[in-house]
């Protein structure tokens, strides 16, 4: 198995394994939930590395979610949720554990908990008029849809009025990068 590693958002924070890794928008993220399941894309670009994998590294022991953003107008951030895990495909990769979030954005991914992922042709949200991955065009943890969607489309506008675009709640405008990152609890 292959996997693509990345020194911590600050030097003291150690090496991290990449999970997803968006830049660019060369690569289609409104897959189907085999894509997601299983991963796709290329490690030296933009990729998401599998709910299944995913799921085994977070099952075997306690993860840290490390998450580097940048957004158009200004430079990276960073953020941290100190205890990370999804439930296996019988559970549709359901976020059963994910609390004590810091960093420098707002507090949102920790809403998250207990949802389920979904994608356009596996409806798991809890939306009872759309199907939050078909409109929103990704695969992601939906509920009634997201306070955070890092799978979205990639838009090259950095017009904050554009609702379908790379989204973390409390930020007006999309984001141009995002990687996502799991490494062992130091706890």
């Amino acid at each position: 198995m292959s996997v693509r590693c990345q020194i911590g958002p600050e030097s003291r924070d150690g090496n991290w394994i990449v999970i997803q890794r968006r830049d660019k928008g060369k690569e289609t993220f409104f897959r189907g939930w085999d894509d997601y399941k299983n991963g796709f894309g290329d490690l030296k670009t933009e990729f998401f590395y599998g709910l299944e994998k995913i799921h085994r590294m977070t099952n075997h022991e306690l993860m840290q979610l490390g998450f580097i953003f940048k957004r158009r107008s200004s430079s990276e951030y960073w953020q941290i949720v100190k205890q990370f895990e999804i439930s296996d495909e019988n559970s549709n990769y359901k976020i059963v554990e994910c609390n004590q979030e810091y960093g420098k954005f707002p507090h949102q991914f920790v809403h998250h908990l207990n949802y389920e992922f979904s994608t356009y042709d596996r409806k798991n949200d809890n939306h009872d008029k759309e199907n939050c991955a078909l409109t929103y065009r990704s695969g992601w943890w939906f509920h009634k849809c997201f306070r955070v969607n890092l799978n979205a489309i990639y838009k090259k506008s950095s017009n904050k009025n554009i609702p379908n675009c790379i989204r973390w709640a409390g930020i007006e405008e999309c984001l141009e990068f995002t990687m996502m990152m799991l490494r062992p609890s130091p706890n």
